[in-house]
């Protein structure tokens, strides 16, 4: 029920939105934010104290930050911010094939599919990935 009020049919405007997935889902959770928060007084509510994520999201919502669920490639995240590491939840490619090259992302998908394989325990249900330097293999 969640998912088809959130997607929608055929119709949906999220269908051919670039972030159709991300869109959709905060429509979903903030749409009601801007008559939530017209008349409230940005001075009194800060002297208030109170979170400034309060109110923001249905009590359903949790807040965690990116990293726990979106951590970046370090080819993207420069090591800066948010790069993955085992333990991670998931891995996000974006920006790793504008700054290297269409070998190298297949290697990256091999090697991280190899990685979440062997993680998960599920080695003999995934199926082999062509070694990147096979002239280097044993």
């Amino acid at each position: 029920d969640l998912l088809d009020r959130i997607w929608g049919g055929d119709n949906s405007p999220w269908i051919h939105h670039p972030w159709w997935e991300n869109a959709a889902f905060n429509w979903e959770f903030l749409k009601d934010n801007p008559r939530k928060f017209a008349s409230e007084d940005l001075l009194e509510w800060a002297h208030t104290g109170e979170d400034d994520l309060a109110g923001i999201y249905p009590q359903e919502v949790r807040v965690a930050p990116q990293s726990h669920f979106n951590s970046y490639h370090p080819i993207t995240s420069r090591f800066l911010h948010d790069t993955w590491e085992e333990g991670k939840f998931i891995i996000a490619f974006n920006g790793v094939l504008s700054a290297s090259s269409p070998s190298v992302i297949k290697v990256l998908y091999g090697n991280y599919y190899q990685t979440a394989c062997r993680l998960n325990g599920v080695d003999h249900l995934c199926v082999s990935v062509d070694p990147a330097l096979p002239w280097v293999q044993a």
